[in-house]
Protein backbone atom coordinates (compact mmCIF):
# COMPACT_ATOMS: atom_id res chain seq x y z
CA UNK A 1 0.00 0.00 0.00
CA UNK A 2 2.96 2.56 0.51
CA UNK A 3 4.09 1.96 -3.09
CA UNK A 4 0.94 3.00 -4.47
CA UNK A 5 0.84 5.92 -2.49
CA UNK A 6 4.21 7.14 -4.00
CA UNK A 7 3.02 6.24 -6.97
CA UNK A 8 0.38 8.37 -7.04
CA UNK A 9 2.16 11.19 -5.62
CA UNK A 10 3.99 12.64 -8.86
CA UNK A 11 0.38 12.45 -10.20
CA UNK A 12 -1.09 14.36 -7.40
CA UNK A 13 1.78 17.00 -7.80
CA UNK A 14 0.68 17.09 -11.66
CA UNK A 15 -2.41 17.58 -10.86
CA UNK A 16 -2.04 20.53 -8.26
CA UNK A 17 0.42 22.37 -10.88
CA UNK A 18 -1.78 21.87 -13.74
CA UNK A 19 -4.87 23.68 -11.10
CA UNK A 20 -2.31 25.95 -9.87
CA UNK A 21 -1.70 26.85 -13.90
CA UNK A 22 -5.01 27.45 -14.73
CA UNK A 23 -5.90 29.50 -11.87
CA UNK A 24 -2.83 32.08 -12.25
CA UNK A 25 -3.32 32.03 -16.10
CA UNK A 26 -7.15 33.05 -15.37
CA UNK A 27 -6.42 35.60 -13.17
CA UNK A 28 -3.79 37.52 -15.32
CA UNK A 29 -6.06 37.05 -17.97
CA UNK A 30 -8.71 39.19 -15.87
CA UNK A 31 -6.58 41.60 -15.23
CA UNK A 32 -5.95 41.82 -19.18
CA UNK A 33 -9.25 42.92 -19.60
CA UNK A 34 -10.28 46.50 -20.36
CA UNK A 35 -13.14 46.73 -17.61
CA UNK A 36 -16.57 47.56 -19.10
CA UNK A 37 -18.24 49.91 -17.97
CA UNK A 38 -22.14 49.33 -16.62
CA UNK A 39 -24.00 52.58 -17.81
CA UNK A 40 -27.18 52.55 -16.00
CA UNK A 41 -30.01 54.15 -18.26
CA UNK A 42 -33.89 55.44 -17.63
CA UNK A 43 -36.18 55.06 -20.53
CA UNK A 44 -39.82 57.20 -20.21
CA UNK A 45 -42.17 56.00 -22.51
CA UNK A 46 -45.41 58.37 -22.40
CA UNK A 47 -48.80 57.31 -24.27
CA UNK A 48 -50.78 60.05 -24.83
CA UNK A 49 -53.92 60.65 -26.90
CA UNK A 50 -55.56 63.44 -28.13
CA UNK A 51 -59.22 64.59 -29.21
CA UNK A 52 -57.97 67.64 -31.68
CA UNK A 53 -55.78 69.37 -29.74
CA UNK A 54 -57.41 68.90 -26.38
CA UNK A 55 -55.02 66.40 -23.88
CA UNK A 56 -57.47 63.39 -22.55
CA UNK A 57 -55.07 61.11 -21.26
CA UNK A 58 -51.25 60.65 -20.91
CA UNK A 59 -49.54 57.86 -19.29
CA UNK A 60 -45.80 57.74 -18.59
CA UNK A 61 -43.79 54.47 -17.98
CA UNK A 62 -40.65 54.35 -16.93
CA UNK A 63 -38.06 51.60 -17.62
CA UNK A 64 -34.46 50.85 -16.01
CA UNK A 65 -32.08 49.73 -18.34
CA UNK A 66 -28.37 49.47 -18.97
CA UNK A 67 -26.60 50.32 -22.07
CA UNK A 68 -24.99 46.65 -24.65
CA UNK A 69 -27.32 44.32 -22.20
CA UNK A 70 -30.53 42.21 -22.72
CA UNK A 71 -33.73 43.82 -23.64
CA UNK A 72 -35.90 45.51 -20.40
CA UNK A 73 -39.15 45.16 -20.66
CA UNK A 74 -43.16 46.02 -19.03
CA UNK A 75 -45.94 44.31 -19.07
CA UNK A 76 -49.45 45.73 -17.48
CA UNK A 77 -52.85 44.77 -18.18
CA UNK A 78 -55.88 43.06 -17.25
CA UNK A 79 -57.80 40.21 -18.76
CA UNK A 80 -61.27 41.06 -19.67
CA UNK A 81 -64.05 38.43 -19.30
CA UNK A 82 -66.08 38.19 -22.98
CA UNK A 83 -69.77 36.28 -22.41
CA UNK A 84 -70.28 33.38 -25.13
CA UNK A 85 -74.26 32.36 -24.73
CA UNK A 86 -75.14 29.34 -26.80
CA UNK A 87 -79.06 27.84 -26.61
CA UNK A 88 -78.65 24.14 -25.86
CA UNK A 89 -81.88 21.71 -26.82
CA UNK A 90 -82.70 18.66 -24.35
CA UNK A 91 -84.30 16.14 -25.01
CA UNK A 92 -88.20 17.33 -24.31
CA UNK A 93 -86.96 19.98 -27.36
CA UNK A 94 -86.56 22.99 -24.68
CA UNK A 95 -84.22 25.57 -25.19
CA UNK A 96 -81.77 26.37 -22.13
CA UNK A 97 -79.12 29.53 -22.67
CA UNK A 98 -75.61 28.16 -21.16
CA UNK A 99 -72.97 31.50 -20.91
CA UNK A 100 -69.27 30.60 -20.96
CA UNK A 101 -66.19 33.08 -20.69
CA UNK A 102 -63.58 33.92 -22.64
CA UNK A 103 -60.61 36.29 -21.80
CA UNK A 104 -59.03 38.41 -23.56
CA UNK A 105 -56.05 40.53 -22.25
CA UNK A 106 -55.89 44.26 -22.15
CA UNK A 107 -53.12 46.52 -21.48
CA UNK A 108 -49.32 47.94 -22.27
CA UNK A 109 -46.41 45.77 -23.45
CA UNK A 110 -43.20 47.90 -23.59
CA UNK A 111 -39.83 46.36 -25.07
CA UNK A 112 -36.92 48.39 -25.29
CA UNK A 113 -33.32 47.40 -25.68
CA UNK A 114 -30.16 49.84 -25.63
CA UNK A 115 -26.86 50.38 -27.39
CA UNK A 116 -24.22 52.49 -27.13
CA UNK A 117 -23.77 54.70 -30.78
CA UNK A 118 -21.30 57.23 -29.54
CA UNK A 119 -19.73 58.33 -26.32
CA UNK A 120 -23.06 60.55 -26.19
CA UNK A 121 -25.81 58.77 -28.39
CA UNK A 122 -27.78 55.98 -27.86
CA UNK A 123 -29.54 53.91 -30.16
CA UNK A 124 -33.09 52.41 -28.87
CA UNK A 125 -35.45 49.67 -30.19
CA UNK A 126 -38.50 50.41 -28.59
CA UNK A 127 -41.28 48.05 -29.40
CA UNK A 128 -45.11 49.13 -27.67
CA UNK A 129 -48.46 47.31 -28.02
CA UNK A 130 -51.03 48.69 -26.05
CA UNK A 131 -55.24 47.14 -26.25
CA UNK A 132 -57.71 49.14 -24.41
CA UNK A 133 -62.08 48.18 -24.34
CA UNK A 134 -63.90 51.29 -26.46
CA UNK A 135 -66.47 52.61 -23.75
CA UNK A 136 -69.84 52.74 -24.40
CA UNK A 137 -70.10 56.37 -26.08
CA UNK A 138 -67.29 55.64 -28.22
CA UNK A 139 -68.58 52.25 -29.55
CA UNK A 140 -72.22 53.29 -30.23
CA UNK A 141 -73.06 50.70 -33.52
CA UNK A 142 -76.26 48.50 -33.38
CA UNK A 143 -74.54 45.81 -34.57
CA UNK A 144 -72.24 45.96 -30.80
CA UNK A 145 -74.83 46.10 -28.62
CA UNK A 146 -73.77 44.60 -25.00
CA UNK A 147 -70.24 43.54 -26.66
CA UNK A 148 -67.05 45.08 -25.80
CA UNK A 149 -65.16 46.59 -28.46
CA UNK A 150 -61.50 46.57 -28.46
CA UNK A 151 -58.80 48.71 -29.89
CA UNK A 152 -55.38 47.84 -30.39
CA UNK A 153 -52.13 49.38 -31.80
CA UNK A 154 -48.57 48.08 -32.18
CA UNK A 155 -45.49 50.15 -33.30
CA UNK A 156 -41.75 49.37 -33.18
CA UNK A 157 -38.91 52.03 -33.69
CA UNK A 158 -35.58 52.63 -34.36
CA UNK A 159 -34.48 55.84 -33.01
CA UNK A 160 -30.90 57.32 -32.10
CA UNK A 161 -31.02 59.67 -28.88
CA UNK A 162 -28.69 61.42 -26.34
CA UNK A 163 -28.88 62.03 -22.71
CA UNK A 164 -32.10 64.07 -21.89
CA UNK A 165 -33.75 64.39 -25.14
CA UNK A 166 -37.15 63.24 -26.16
CA UNK A 167 -38.95 62.02 -29.41
CA UNK A 168 -41.79 61.56 -30.69
CA UNK A 169 -41.86 57.99 -32.09
CA UNK A 170 -45.02 57.66 -33.10
CA UNK A 171 -48.58 59.31 -33.80
CA UNK A 172 -51.83 57.61 -35.16
CA UNK A 173 -55.15 58.75 -35.94
CA UNK A 174 -57.97 56.01 -34.14
CA UNK A 175 -60.68 55.12 -37.18
CA UNK A 176 -63.55 54.89 -34.79
CA UNK A 177 -63.28 58.18 -32.71
CA UNK A 178 -60.60 60.37 -34.32
CA UNK A 179 -58.82 60.13 -31.36
CA UNK A 180 -54.66 60.28 -31.81
CA UNK A 181 -52.55 58.72 -30.44
CA UNK A 182 -48.74 59.59 -29.51
CA UNK A 183 -45.83 57.89 -28.08
CA UNK A 184 -42.65 59.95 -26.45
CA UNK A 185 -39.78 58.63 -25.83
CA UNK A 186 -37.15 59.94 -23.20
CA UNK A 187 -33.57 58.76 -22.35
CA UNK A 188 -31.52 59.95 -19.29
CA UNK A 189 -28.27 58.61 -18.51
CA UNK A 190 -28.35 57.90 -14.45
CA UNK A 191 -24.42 58.70 -14.16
Amino acid sequence: MLTMMTKTQPFRRFVGAVLLTLVAGADAWAQDRPATDVIPLQVQVTISRYQGDELISSLPYILSATADTPSCSLNMGADIAIATTELLVNQAGLETPRTSFNYRPVGVIIDCAVTIVADDRYQLLLEVEESTVYSDDQASTDSFVGQPVFRSFQSSNTMVLRDGRSQQVMAAVDRITGESVRIDVILTVLE
